[in-house]
């Protein structure tokens, strides 16, 4: 072809020019033509001749990169070439977000690739294929075609027009990517004279071999591009099986501006969720909404609208119609950059997740928990009405027991009397216990700290149970700690409570020796003591095995204790829960048959000694001689 021209115009001279030049337009002063330039790149006033040679552009990324099958995977990426004008409409479309760098010549976009300064280089594929021959690298790749090709055509100035008639009937593509411009000099051009065969002889080979190379690289680049095509083939078929198992099917869908919805991307199990396959629910993706309970398709909608409006993620969770019935379906996805250029779209990338048995998990503990508040509710009411309607009664019972007790009555009648008060004082106090303790785990009342003189409290409870010692033939001793503070903030009733249960608990079980109330300060603080309250009786104690059980409500240590003692098991378990609420914590240590001590640690503030308090020592009477039972 080359010489068809020189034919023509005799003075003609070659001159090579870099591709990235003609990218940018700057041509040799001089020119009148250009072989190899790119239509899209072509001025204006220019004409150009038939194209002659189309060069697949591909995609060149690193190997470590994500996979991509388009111009869409450039999404928000740097992207280098030669020719920015054919690519740059391209991009905007399938692309947005890209940013496209200034013209450049393909090495050097390769290297930038390399150095990891740019993410993709899309260049033609002879280019391409040679310098990564060339530069043996293997940290590069073609990773897919651009979806466009390179128009290599003839351009001249208007002046030379007419050099296109002698081209065009050549038509004999060349194998050389790089443009070569055509400047006519001002003297002639030397002619190469050791060809002895004639022009049209030497343009018919020339023409020959150009065309066996570009075959040569065309059916090269042909089987890379199909080679490559089919591994993503592969990889997408793969994916699709991976996702055809996964419990939630991955979407992308998009709101338009006049509020129609489309299904851009879908893949999982959607014949789960929507009783339909994948294909049909791309093509005819109203049939989701279809397949959503009529009663949830408008609170859905209603959603997902309000969502685009504000460019909002979505979260809701409808009945769907599967392939095993309805189930429940919770829809999440988040707004991404819109695919179509102008902004005026809605999309979102999400998720679809089958949700039916947390949903049935839900409903089965609301169910639990209307159950309990049922439960209390009948438990509070039982509680009120045994108070009622069994208390006033047992307390005329025992006011009769008292005036019975003040009447004549011989030896016989006192004993059976004595008898009977001992049951009934028993009964009562066994449904004290059981009212106390429902009170405490309904919350009780709130805590009170006001000030309190400890040794007056423990002296009154000493007071208050020393007839029960007494007739039991049992000592009951009080021993204080000389540095104890004059006034402490606690709750004096419920603390009285906690060592009267204790005190009364190890009195019961104590047959002889006794019980000691102890208070002694651990450590003086700044503003307070460190307290140990302690009862400690001589009594049956309790085995290792048993002793954390006795704290469990309705439980004593052994079913023959219930037998041989009485009581409803309440005493330990109020005890503790009393002593939670003052912030301390009830520790036991005993040994079978020598004893059992129970203590109480607890750090209580100072303050002024309350008003009345002060103490009188009360020792209570002692007896001997009686065994425990």
């Amino acid at each position: 072809m080359l010489a068809a021209l020189r034919t023509a115009e005799p003075t003609l001279q070659v001159q090579p020019v870099a591709a990235d030049l003609l990218g940018e337009g700057q041509l040799p002063p001089g020119t009148q033509a250009v072989l190899g330039w790119s239509r899209g790149q072509l001025p204006l006033a220019w004409p150009a001749s038939a194209t002659y040679l189309e060069i697949p552009q591909v995609i060149v990324r690193r190997r470590d990169a994500p996979p991509i099958l388009d111009l869409g995977g450039l999404r928000g990426q740097t992207v280098a070439t030669p020719d920015p004008a054919s690519l740059s409409p391209l991009l905007q479309r399938q692309a947005p977000g890209a940013l496209l760098l200034p013209p450049m010549a393909v090495d050097t976009a390769l290297r930038l690739l390399v150095a990891s300064q740019v993410d993709a280089v899309v260049a033609n594929l002879v280019d391409v294929e040679r310098l990564l021959r060339e530069g043996n690298d293997n940290a590069l790749q073609v990773a897919a075609p651009a979806g466009f090709d390179d128009a290599l055509v003839l351009a001249t100035t208007p002046a030379c027009r007419h050099w296109l008639g002698v081209f065009d009937p050549q038509l004999a593509p060349l194998s050389s990517v790089r443009g070569i411009a055509l400047a006519t000099p001002g003297k002639p051009a030397s002619r190469s004279t050791d060809i002895a065969m004639p022009p049209w002889l030497r343009g018919l080979a020339a023409a020959l071999l150009a065309l066996l190379g570009l075959g040569l690289v065309h059916a090269l680049g042909y089987w890379r591009l199909h080679r490559e095509a089919q591994r993503r083939r592969a990889l997408q078929q793969r994916l699709q099986e991976v996702s055809a198992g996964l419990p939630a099917v991955v979407y992308r869908t998009r709101r338009s501006a006049t509020g129609e919805y489309s299904v851009l991307y879908l893949t999982g199990d959607v014949q789960a969720l929507f009783g339909m396959s994948v294909d049909t629910a791309r093509v005819e993706h109203w049939r989701l909404l279809a397949a959503v309970h009529p009663d949830d398709r408008g609170p859905v909608m209603a959603h997902v609208d309000a969502a685009a409006l504000v460019r909002g993620p979505i979260d809701v969770t409808f009945r769907a119609r599967g392939r095993m019935g309805w189930r429940w379906v919770r829809s999440h996805g988040r707004p991404v950059a819109s695919s179509d250029g102008d902004g005026s779209s809605v999309e979102w990338t999400g998720y679809w997740m089958d949700v039916t048995e947390a949903q049935m998990r839900a409903a089965t503990l609301n169910d639990a928990r209307r159950e309990a508040e049922q439960a209390v509710v009948a438990k509070a009411h039982f509680l009120a009405s045994m108070s009622q309607e069994i208390g006033a009664p047992m307390n005329t019972l025992m006011g009769m027991l008292d005036g019975l007790a003040g009447t004549p009555l011989d030896a016989r009648q006192r004993q059976l009397l004595a008898t009977l008060d001992e049951a009934a004082v028993m009964l009562r106090q066994i449904l004290d216990e059981v009212l106390d303790s429902e009170r405490q785990r309904g919350g009780g009342r709130p805590s009170q700290a006001v000030p309190t003189d400890l040794a007056a409290l423990l002296r009154g409870v000493q007071r208050l149970l020393a007839p029960l010692a007494a007739s039991k033939g049992l000592h009951l001793h009080c021993v204080l700690d000389p540095a104890l503070q004059a006034g402490s903030l606690v709750d004096g009733l419920r603390l009285r409570q906690i060592l009267f249960n204790l005190a009364g608990n190890a009195l019961k079980f104590t047959a002889h020796g006794g019980v000691e109330l102890r208070l002694q300060v651990l450590r003086q603080a700044a503003a307070g003591q460190h307290l140990r309250l302690q009862v400690a009786d001589t009594g049956v104690g309790i085995s290792p095995a048993r002793q954390r059980a006795v704290f469990a409500p309705y439980t004593q240590a052994e079913a023959s204790t219930t037998r041989r003692f009485g009581g409803s098991g309440l005493g330990l378990a109020i005890c503790r829960e009393l002593a939670a609420a003052l912030g301390g914590e009830l520790q036991l240590h005993s040994v079978p048959d020598e004893g059992t001590t129970v203590s109480l640690d607890l750090y209580l503030p100072a303050c002024d000694a309350p008003p009345a308090s002060a103490p009188q020592a009360v020792q209570a009477p002692t007896a001997a001689g009686s065994v425990r039972q």
